[in-house]
């Protein structure tokens, strides 16, 4: 089966971090309410302040239901994908393959950055896959 890829109606900020073949990836389930949403704007918010050249992806599933919060979360990110998830598939795996990066490093909702992250896009330059 196919994935469908489809871009998201909210409009995002233009920023020059839109054309990097390289990013940082989030996955936000379509059943994500309060403290999972809070958590993810807190390490959106942790990566902007200690890691600001790096471009930020959010791959969410259709039929979010806290459409206002999300609205708001959608508003940090400078690409967002909303892809139609199988509810019997493991919301990861879909998320990591449909990134807009070629180079990805996917982040947990809980991640807290506390330095810049551009020095580990290298290790994709040797390595397929960096743990």
């Amino acid at each position: 089966r196919e994935e469908v890829v489809k871009p998201l109606q909210v409009p995002t900020q233009q920023s020059p971090r839109q054309h990097f073949s390289h990013g940082v990836v989030y996955d936000l389930p379509a059943d994500a309410a309060g403290p999972y949403l809070e958590a993810l704007t807190a390490s959106v918010r942790s990566l902007r302040a200690n890691s600001p050249t790096t471009p930020v992806a959010l791959v969410t599933h259709a039929g979010n239901r806290d459409r206002a919060r999300f609205d708001a979360v959608a508003k940090l990110f400078d690409r967002v994908v909303v892809q139609d998830a199988d509810p019997f598939v493991s919301w990861q795996l879909p998320g990591l393959l449909a990134s807009p990066w070629q180079r990805s490093l996917f982040l947990n909702h809980d991640v807290e950055v506390c330095d810049d992250l551009q020095h580990l896009f290298e290790w994709l330059d040797t390595y397929d896959v960096a743990i």
